[in-house]
């Protein structure tokens, strides 16, 4: 009987405690692989942000393009040009974009992500070369067909030649701040939603000009 009653009591105390090592560590392991599927997901939108600047960056606008969320209002607005010219601009424009990534957030399958970015302040070259811009803008509004288009034409050569010398220079004043990006997580893959803010830092402040 003793020996019976050691050997319950023995079983007893194993299962005790595999029990409680059952409790303890599979909790801890729970939170532990949550806590490592969130820091994947934060990486997997990092890696959606980090490709779709390298692109920009690149010059690949249409690769760029493929990283936001195609329905959203601001998807295309710079991305897809009626004019060569202002395609020309807008890649030396991208082309000295600087960003990190500050924070990460997900929820399910959205995220945000905080952003700060440094980009070619191009509203400033309406200061630096007013006096040979505003004529050529008087020209257009005011004047004929053939004045609009003569108008149209030197304000491309005036982007390209001096503006975008300029840009390839450094020779051109910096916009800096900071923006929330939210994401969406459509298919398995995470999509940025372009809102004003982004673009407005793309295009240096020119997104309406810039599509016209």
């Amino acid at each position: 009987m003793r020996k019976q009653a050691k050997v319950i009591w023995t079983i007893a105390v194993i299962a005790i405690i595999v029990v409680g090592a059952y409790m303890y560590f599979g909790e801890n392991t729970n939170g532990f692989l949550a806590g490592n599927k969130e820091e994947i997901v934060k990486t997997d939108v990092s890696n959606t942000i980090n490709g779709f600047f390298k692109e920009l960056k690149n010059g690949n606008l249409d690769n760029a393009s493929k990283y936001l969320i195609n329905d959203n209002k601001y998807a295309n607005l710079d991305l897809n040009f009626k004019d060569k010219s202002y395609e020309d601009i807008m890649k030396r424009l991208v082309s000295k974009l600087n960003y990190s990534i500050e924070n990460v957030t997900v929820n399910d399958y959205t995220a945000k992500a905080r952003l700060n970015i440094t980009s070619v302040d191009l509203l400033s070259f309406y200061n630096t070369y007013s006096s040979e811009i505003n004529p050529l803008v008087q020209s257009y509004l005011n004047g004929g067909a053939s004045q609009k288009v003569d108008a149209e034409n030197k304000i491309k050569a005036l982007l390209n030649d001096k503006v975008g010398k300029d840009i390839d220079s450094g020779n051109y004043q910096k916009l800096n701040g900071s923006i929330d990006v939210n994401l969406k997580n459509v298919n398995g893959k995470w999509l940025i939603e372009p809102n004003q803010d982004l673009i407005y830092y793309l295009t240096g402040k020119m997104t309406s000009i810039m599509n016209k």
